[in-house]
């Protein structure tokens, strides 16, 4: 088992912001500890998961979808 931090950012650009015709972009930073598990030689197959945290820069709200806060959790598999 191996690990390594991974660092996120990213932005979408929105139409039709807070259901208005206003267009706007939302950035989302995010930092997620990985765990790998692979062999000791480091040759095959491996898998990988992690939960982190991901800060929007302001709450996202768009016809029916609405998010409680700013501060989300992400995950992979």
């Amino acid at each position: 088992i191996g690990g390594y931090w991974d660092l996120s950012v990213a932005q979408w650009k929105m139409n039709h912001y807070n259901n208005t015709n206003d267009s706007g972009t939302l950035t989302d930073i995010g930092l997620t500890p990985v765990f790998r598990f692979q062999g000791d030689d480091g040759k095959g197959f491996y898998g990988e998961a992690g939960v982190g945290v991901h800060l929007f820069s302001k709450l996202y709200r768009n016809n029916d979808k609405v998010l409680s806060t700013a501060f989300q959790f992400g995950d992979h598999i």
